[in-house]
């Protein structure tokens, strides 16, 4: 009996889920739509250009190199804007860049696999003489590089004309000296790149996205090997979900760098909630360009296997002016090497700047970070420092902004560092405690305003004062708390 009933049960289910099934077609009928649209993912109400029927082999075979391009090719001159072009199951070895210019809304599937067979990409997507390239998508194609001088994928933007709104979707490039690049071209704009493998066997000045260009998106791919994960070159840029395992290599440069060694400027770029392992030589991320502002870092997890470079490097190796401002560092969590019990202090170091900022307007913002086995770059500016000092002292707010001073002797303030300013309007709030035996004075250096008075600094009493920075000096706020 119990057994009818599951059986009537099933056949009911069954029975609703076509009764949904045929109205979800109904619907999609009502607005132009078939069932006979949709064949194998692809929109059929486009016209379809399958490279095998111009000609490719996918033999495997190099000796099919020149006929595979020129089919191939082929197939991208005669297809129109809003067609497909279909590269099916197969492996085509190609002499020459396969060239996608001055197209308008065009699909490149796999699943086939491209080898090109010397020192040039695999594809080009370029515009013409006179015509713009848009709205392209490349997708679940895979392209096997030659090594140390292949690109598997080149974007550029020869003519003037503009290259915009192009996606590189599930493709695994592998073997290339770059992955992915987008060339160095004002016209070049809004590239997805999501969701790709791409590798490389300890392949020397690899790299696996070069964007040069700005207004990009680098979501969710996998990138391992290279020697460079990941080089932006260019503005606007978010990189986020990403997993950048740097081995197999025992020894790279870095992880991801941010105009590395440019004189101009970089803004608009976010890192977040992204993977990044590896052995880097000079740091997992370096920002080092003339300019860097508008800089958000948070939510990733960075794991350092070997005690080389820090975590994060601003440095400035680029001619002019040192300019790195509104730099946001939050919420990510720092995992270094086992220290050598035999070295104090070995831990992988965090943070480290050079050339630092000289007019104060870093506007750093550092907290809620989480630091194992690496040296805190304690920039938690709810910390309070304490200590005991006399004489010459130099405050660090980057350190914490509250600093609890007992005082053994006279003491003079001096104004923190260019590096250490931490912004205009970041805060400094002194604790001053007289020792045992009080009478201690102290003295502000020339660039604070200040009204402080030592009236009443008898032993053990206290007198608090804060400032904020205005960008040219440290100004008082509100009154000093007399001692008591």
């Amino acid at each position: 009996m119990l057994g009818s009933i599951q059986r009537d049960y099933r056949r009911d289910s069954f029975l609703d889920d076509l009764d949904d099934i045929k109205t979800r077609l109904d619907d999609l009928e009502r607005f132009g739509i078939t069932q006979s649209d949709f064949i194998g993912g692809i929109d059929t109400k486009n016209p379809v250009y399958n490279v095998v029927e111009y000609g490719a082999l996918g033999a495997n075979d190099s000796g099919d190199a020149t006929t595979n391009q020129q089919a191939i090719q082929r197939a991208f001159n005669v297809a129109p804007d809003d067609a497909h072009v279909v590269i099916p199951e197969g492996r085509y070895y190609t002499d020459a860049t396969i060239l996608i210019s001055g197209k308008d809304h065009v699909w490149v599937t796999g699943p086939g696999v491209i080898r090109p067979n010397g020192a040039f990409p695999a594809f080009t997507i370029d515009d013409t003489s006179s015509r713009s390239t848009e709205f392209i998508v490349i997708r679940d194609l895979r392209i096997i590089g030659n090594g140390s001088t292949s690109t598997g994928i080149l974007v550029e933007n020869t003519n003037g004309n503009g290259v915009r709104e192009i996606r590189i979707i599930n493709t695994e490039i592998s073997q290339c000296l770059k992955a992915i690049h987008v060339n160095d071209d004002s016209g070049t704009h809004r590239i997805w790149i999501e969701g790709n493998r791409l590798t490389a066997d300890d392949i020397s000045g690899s790299i696996g996205i070069h964007l040069e260009s700005a207004d990009n998106k680098i979501f969710n791919n996998t990138i391992r090997g290279f020697d460079e994960g990941i080089q932006v070159d260019g503005a606007s840029t978010m990189i986020g979900g990403n997993h950048i395992f740097m081995s197999p290599s025992s020894s790279h440069d870095t992880v991801i760098s941010v105009r590395r060694g440019m004189s101009s400027s970089a803004y608009g770029l976010t890192i977040v909630n992204n993977y990044i392992d590896g052995q880097p030589d000079d740091g997992a991320i370096i920002l080092d360009s003339q300019g860097i502002r508008g800089v958000t870092i948070t939510g990733n997890y960075f794991r350092i296997t070997q005690n080389k470079g820090p975590f994060i490097v601003w440095e400035h190796s680029a001619g002019g002016a040192y300019d790195i401002q509104d730099v946001t560092v939050i919420g990510n969590f720092f995992y270094g090497v086992e220290p050598d019990p035999s070295v104090a202090g070995d831990k992988t170091n965090s943070i480290t700047m050079s050339n630092s900022q000289t007019d104060g307007s870093d506007q750093f913002h550092f907290h809620s970070n989480v630091w194992t086995l690496a040296t805190p770059y304690s920039t938690k500016q709810d910390t309070i420092q304490a200590g005991t000092y006399a004489g010459s002292y130099t405050p660090n707010p980057m350190l914490g902004r509250i600093l609890t001073i007992t005082l053994t002797g006279n003491i003079s303030i001096n104004d923190p560092s260019a590096a250490d300013k931490g912004g205009i309007g970041n805060l400094m709030t002194f604790v001053f405690t007289q020792d045992g035996s009080g009478g201690h004075t102290v003295t502000f250096g020339g660039a604070y305003t200040t009204g402080w008075s030592d009236t009443g600094n008898t032993a053990n009493l206290q007198s608090t004062i804060t400032f904020y920075w205005d960008g040219s000096g440290w100004i008082q706020i509100g009154g000093q708390s007399p001692y008591m």
